[in-house]
């Protein structure tokens, strides 16, 4: 029987407590090999739980439930994690804070460095070389590719960006048997011939928060399976999907300045720790208006302050 291998993205949130030495932000140099060495040591220390267990909110509960999905069919799911690389969902792991969104104190590409476009594969490629919590499970998504099967990867753009050498030989291995969920990723990115359709037109299909939109969809493909496990097939299926969508009205958002959007931030700091791009999202859910670069700014400011 054809087995399908999901891979999903990770949660910023965490339902557990993240020492402030599993915060890639405390790892003081740039140089992306030092520093993924010496943060694999870090990961070394703690009390492990199953990353299935270690995330929250509502993308990891989309996630969740596709991983159910999958299961039912004989397949694997995975998580493509900053912090650990690509891993199966029961892996042990020690709570931790590490991503590829830009901009955020414990990003893989520290604010303020110079980095070069290639950093967030590098950092990829540097955690696959290590043999990770489960000895003998895959590292890389080439690995998980097969001509006889099929890999599904429901993944945000920073994290797609970290992935694409990987996604490349992956669809190398096995062609028409790789497809990506990345709403947000454009006509031009180098992955587009496996990009299947995906946009905020989708929510109204899947329902949910649109920040779940990529594990969502992928829940509902394979809840919804196309009549065969191809790349073409699939597009069809959502494709289908979104030309029975309604048209989605454009949210006219309120914008704020400097000092208003330091003191929001600082206010929702002291309910909960969190970090800069998940904060960001709810600013946008409340119609509120603040460019990324400039939100992780103000939001540096406001815990330095």
């Amino acid at each position: 029987m054809l087995r399908v291998q999901l891979v999903v993205a990770c949660a910023s949130g965490k339902t557990r407590s993240v020492p402030d030495r599993l915060r890639l932000g405390r790892v003081p140099t740039h140089d992306v090999r030092k520093r993924a060495a010496a943060w694999r040591r870090r990961l070394a220390r703690g009390k492990p739980v199953a990353a299935a267990e270690l995330y929250k909110g509502a993308h990891w509960r989309a996630a969740l439930a596709a991983a159910e999905l999958v299961a039912e069919t004989g397949g694997q799911a995975w998580v493509a994690s900053a912090g650990y690389g690509l891993l199966p969902f029961e892996a042990p792991v020690r709570p931790y804070s590490a991503t590829f969104a830009l901009g955020d104190p414990d990003s893989v590409v520290p604010p303020g460095t110079q980095s070069r476009p290639d950093d967030p594969a590098d950092w990829w490629d540097a955690l696959a070389a290590w043999v990770g919590p489960v000895p003998g499970a895959a590292r890389r998504l080439v690995e998980l590719a097969d001509p006889k099967g099929f890999l599904l990867v429901a993944a945000s753009v920073p994290y797609l960006r970290a992935m694409t050498r990987d996604l490349d030989a992956a669809r190398s291995k096995a062609p028409g048997r790789v497809a990506v969920i990345c709403g947000g990723a454009g006509r031009g990115h180098p992955l587009a011939d496996i990009l299947l359709p995906c946009d905020a037109r989708l929510q109204a299909v899947v329902g949910g928060a649109l920040v779940a939109l990529n594990a969502r969809v992928a829940r509902k493909l394979l809840a919804e399976p196309p009549a065969e496990w191809t790349f073409d097939a699939a597009r069809a299926r959502l494709a289908g999907w979104l030309a029975a969508a309604p048209v989605r009205e454009r949210i006219a958002r309120r914008g704020m300045d400097d000092e208003a959007i330091v003191g929001y931030i600082r206010r929702e700091l002291t309910l909960a720790p969190t970090s800069a791009s998940a904060l960001l999202r709810d600013f946008r859910d409340r119609g509120l208006a603040c460019e990324q670069k400039r939100f992780a700014r103000l939001f540096r400011i406001a815990q330095e302050s």
